[in-house]
């Protein structure tokens, strides 16, 4: 049978929340394979980690810089009273500045990549 990955993703949750244990999440993984889904395991897994952070409160930050730039990281992390640091991307393309994306949404392009295709337009 193949299912949503959210699906397998919301029980692997409910599974996990109540007593997380190896066997558990082998068994997780031959149900999943056994169903002809395991091609699915990387959605699964990034449906699950999305469940799992909107659950508990966790908001899942990600900063995009030209260059690595630790003082930028913490920033954001202090200003946003991250418990945990962001994740970091880095994308020569921006050329400098900052894209900061909170749950999947851009809060702040500050890339000069966008400041200049904003004067030209």
């Amino acid at each position: 049978m193949k299912y949503q990955s959210k699906i397998y993703a919301e029980s692997l949750l409910e599974v996990f929340e109540k007593k997380p244990q190896a066997e558990i999440l082998r068994n997780f993984l031959r149900l999943v394979r056994k169903n002809g889904d395991f091609s699915k395991l990387p959605k699964i897994l990034y449906d699950f980690k999305k469940l799992y952070n909107k659950k508990h409160g966790i908001k899942e930050v990600r900063v995009e810089i030209a260059r690595e730039d630790k003082s930028i990281t913490n920033q954001v992390q202090d200003i946003l009273k991250l418990k945990h640091e962001p994740e970091v991307e880095i994308k020569k393309e921006i050329l400098g500045g900052a894209v900061i994306t909170i749950d999947d949404e851009i809060i702040v392009d500050g890339s000069i990549k966008t400041r200049l295709q904003n004067m030209f337009k």
